[in-house]
């Protein structure tokens, strides 16, 4: 099983009926009060769907979400679970409708908004997701992830001061996170600001010696700037990592004055 399924397991929790505490799921008898647990039937097939798909049977799992939710369309978990395994699918549309639903039913939902702001950004809809990585920052605004994938769909409309705004706000709050600082870095050389783009690639180099994007794209900054030799070092360290890398190969050739057979004319 997955990491991402067992932490939806761990979150379907049982609700004492004396006093309406929220218990971790496997415990019997609830730790305020002391009464004996029982299970509710939206636990029993929530539990049940979770584990059709710890097994792989995802057809089955759908249909027990259906089932739950056709007699309980209120409850938001479901629809957001079942939107997860939709997205796990491929299916985004269906997947986009159910963590819907699951706001419609709890507007503060964070799970769902960030989840559906991901939908929408792998859909094409990158200015929807924008509004709900934004609600996600309203409820929580120390939502590292939410910061990331804010930066990103800012990067990929063009607006690249708000896309290092939210890149640096995910890597204050978790400094090593190196997707930020890879980001950070393609954002900084979309802005033309070469030495922060290079300082980056270097930052995520130092975490990974054989990150080849990280080191092509160094090489980009380093033509960029007009350091030809550092330029081509770069370019030649990327095509070792990446034996099958055609691109670096082609940059070298550029600084080398060769003719790329394929294109040819110098490129």
């Amino acid at each position: 099983m997955g990491e991402a399924f067992r932490c939806e397991r761990r979150a379907v929790s049982m609700i004492c009926r004396e006093c309406n505490a929220d218990n971790p799921e496997g415990i019997t008898v609830c730790i305020d009060c002391g009464s004996l647990l029982e299970r509710s039937d939206d636990t029993r097939q929530l539990l049940l769907a979770l584990n059709y798909e710890g097994m792989g049977r995802a057809f089955k799992a759908i249909q027990v979400y259906r089932r739950l939710i056709g007699s309980n369309p209120g409850n938001a978990f479901a629809h957001k679970l079942l939107g997860n395994l939709y997205f796990h699918e491929g299916m985004l549309d269906l997947a986009i409708e159910e963590y819907t639903r699951a706001i419609e039913v709890d507007p503060n939902y964070i799970g769902a908004h960030y989840d559906i702001g991901i939908s929408l950004y792998h859909r094409g809809r990158v200015k929807e997701s924008v509004l709900h990585f934004e609600r996600v920052l309203e409820i929580d605004p120390e939502f590292r992830a939410a910061h990331y994938r804010l930066g990103l769909s800012h990067m990929h409309l063009g607006h690249l001061d708000r896309a290092v705004h939210h890149f640096n706000q995910s890597l204050h709050l978790t400094p090593d996170y190196m997707m930020a600082h890879f980001h950070l870095g393609v954002t900084y050389f979309q802005k033309g600001e070469w030495d922060k783009a290079i300082e980056k690639f270097e930052e995520v180099l130092r975490a990974n010696p054989h990150d080849a994007g990280a080191m092509y794209r160094m090489g980009l900054a380093y033509l960029r700037k007009g350091s030809k030799e550092e330029a081509r070092k770069c370019f030649r360290k990327a095509g070792e990592m990446e034996p099958d890398d055609e691109v670096s190969k082609i940059h070298l050739d550029d600084l080398d004055g060769l003719t790329h057979p394929a294109a040819g004319e110098i490129l």
